[in-house]
């Protein structure tokens, strides 16, 4: 009679085991699934501004330093050299955008090497390699990539938030900085 009992509770205990399992495999699905949305909400708001633009294919674009484009402009190419004004958001993937002139308005940059000598009169939001602020970016900076650097005389005037592989700091960055490098 003790062995049936034996054996009734080890197939009880196997049992609740069971629903345990299922259970916490319930869980971590959920907590996937939570996950996963909160990602996806996350990449949905970040690249917003690619969604709804008109867009040019081009390998290579040049504004002229006497030049003046008015409205926000999508590139998608190899690079871009914008020496003029920019009266507009700029939204470009490619290889390399150079900032010589002015943007009046948000820079959005997938890409490998952005370099601002000029102005951007709004937010920069950048996910790639290398950027190099040399001039001012009146907004904030948001980076993702392997190397941010501000050099003497460059100047973020509003919040950094970075996460990447190296940061160098020789400008002036007047709001808070926030985020991780992992060297």
């Amino acid at each position: 009679m003790s062995s049936d009992i034996a054996a009734s509770d080890d197939e009880n205990e196997t049992r609740s085991k069971g629903t345990g399992g299922c259970l916490k495999a319930l869980g971590c699905g959920c907590a996937g699934l939570i996950l996963l949305c909160v990602l996806g909400t996350w990449l949905a708001n970040r690249w917003m501004p690619f969604l709804g633009r008109n867009f040019e294919f081009a390998e290579h674009y040049h504004l002229a330093e006497d030049r003046t484009s008015h409205g926000d402009a999508f590139f998608f190419g190899q690079d871009v050299v914008l020496d003029g004004v920019l009266d507009g958001d700029l939204s470009m993937m490619g290889e390399k955008l150079e900032v010589n002139g002015t943007i009046e308005g948000d820079v959005v940059f997938l890409g490998a090497r952005l370099r601002n000598i000029g102005t951007i009169n709004g937010d920069l939001r950048f996910t790639g390699e290398r950027c190099r602020i040399e001039g001012t970016v009146t907004g904030d900076v948001d980076f993702t990539g392997e190397e941010l650097i501000i050099a003497p005389g460059g100047l973020v005037q509003g919040n950094l938030e970075m996460l990447g592989d190296t940061f160098t700091n020789e400008g002036t960055v007047e709001g808070s900085i926030n985020g991780a490098t992992t060297q």
